[in-house]
């Protein structure tokens, strides 16, 4: 299990204005944790093609 909290909340939208958020890789994203997690996750289990993983709209990466 992984907890994760932003740093900075205020000023999000003004970042999307000034960069190209496709332009990033995605090791500097938070989008990472999902890899992360998903990878994780399924190194855990024997069988990991039985692994169901679900994750909010953030997950769409």
């Amino acid at each position: 299990m992984k907890f994760w909290t932003r740093k900075k909340f205020r000023g999000v939208a003004a970042l999307r204005r000034e960069v190209n958020l496709t332009r990033i890789p995605i090791e500097t994203k938070e989008s990472i944790r999902w890899l992360e997690n998903r990878k994780q996750s399924t190194e855990l289990f024997e069988k990991p093609s039985q692994c169901i993983h679900i994750g909010d709209r953030e997950a769409d990466i």
